[in-house]
């Protein structure tokens, strides 16, 4: 979509830039501008009315300004209304309150009467810088308090969670699979249609929104969700002398402090996942140490909980309980 100075016909849809803000409105006539509120300067907001839907001159609009009209692409002329079906919508509003600066405004209205759908570019642009902010969220989860169950996506994940022979390993993988899904939506809120996930060679799940690592142990789900590369590892004395992954590494640390040696696994697994590349080996040094923490959570005594990655001091802690979140405190050690 390009915006010219042009003259105006019946049905195109028109802006006009008042200081650092655009304004919208629906072209009928020199007389006849069908717009949400009046342009958005001091001598319009005096009188404290609700802002509606109206018609108002094109000298109104414009405040001497200079007005542009929309010129589509190929794309957007294929998706536009025809202009009298446009215009005919736009005054069907006429009167309509329920004006929001960011979720709706003038310009939802425009499109809502061009194209059929709510956009603001204002409102992407906000959402984009908060996407964009440091994100490193934790979510923990007992799993006798399960979320409500939902359709699992995306298809190939669902088959491969239902495969599993044992019906406890198919439900606790289906919990942090939910988990997941529950987490990005609190921390981001990307539309299911635009996410897409994909399965590596080695087995790591990514998705192209954001990055993501999962973790189960004992009674225990977790998922971290971030906008940088993240890893996270859980770890119980119990689960750490029991894993057959452990194993050999433990042969390595025979006469060493138990304790040590399963804060140096859970270390080695959140690095590893953080980096998303071959298969895991114990006993391989792996670097970005300096990004990997150990957290302390009260609410999970005896759980040893290691998280690694770029925004890792942006760090939040969420536990979730019957489909409900509270905000969390760890000791960072």
């Amino acid at each position: 979509m390009k915006w010219i100075p042009s003259e105006c016909e019946r049905g195109d849809m028109i802006r006009v830039k008042l200081g650092s803000v655009y304004h919208y409105g629906i072209f009928s006539s020199e007389e006849e501008v069908i717009a949400f509120g009046l342009p958005p300067l001091p001598q319009y907001r005096e009188n404290g009315e609700e802002i509606r839907v109206l018609a108002t001159t094109i000298d109104v609009f414009s405040c001497g300004e200079i007005v542009e009209k929309a010129v589509f692409d190929r794309r957007e002329r294929k998706k536009a209304f025809p202009k009298e079906k446009t215009l005919s919508l736009a005054k069907s509003r006429i009167g309509e309150g329920g004006y929001n600066l960011i979720h709706n405004n003038c310009e939802h209205f425009v499109y809502e009467c061009v194209f059929g759908v709510s956009r603001s570019t204002v409102e992407e642009e906000m959402r984009a810088r908060y996407r964009s902010r440091p994100v490193f969220d934790l979510y923990l989860m007992p799993l006798e308090n399960q979320l409500p169950q939902t359709e699992i996506f995306p298809e190939k994940r669902r088959r491969e969670i239902e495969s599993c022979a044992e019906a406890a390993e198919k439900e606790r993988k289906a919990a942090v699979w939910r988990l997941l899904l529950f987490a990005q939506k609190q921390s981001f809120g990307y539309p299911e249609e635009e996410l897409r996930f994909r399965k590596s060679f080695f087995g790591k799940w990514t998705c192209n929104r954001f990055f993501f690592s999962l973790a189960l142990c004992g009674g225990s789900a977790a998922a971290l969700v971030s906008n940088a590369a993240a890893g996270l590892d859980l770890e119980t004395s119990e689960h750490f002398k029991n894993s057959e992954k452990a194993a050999p590494f433990l042969k390595s640390y025979v006469g060493e402090d138990p304790e040590s040696a399963l804060k140096e696994y859970a270390k080695r697994q959140a690095i590893y996942k953080c980096s998303g590349k071959g298969r895991f080996s114990p006993r391989k040094e792996y670097s970005r140490a300096q990004d990997a923490v150990f957290l302390q959570l009260p609410e999970f005594p005896g759980l040893t909980l290691c998280a690694c990655g770029a925004h890792v001091r942006s760090l939040r802690v969420f536990l979730i309980e019957a489909g409900s979140q509270k905000r969390l405190k760890p000791v960072i050690l």
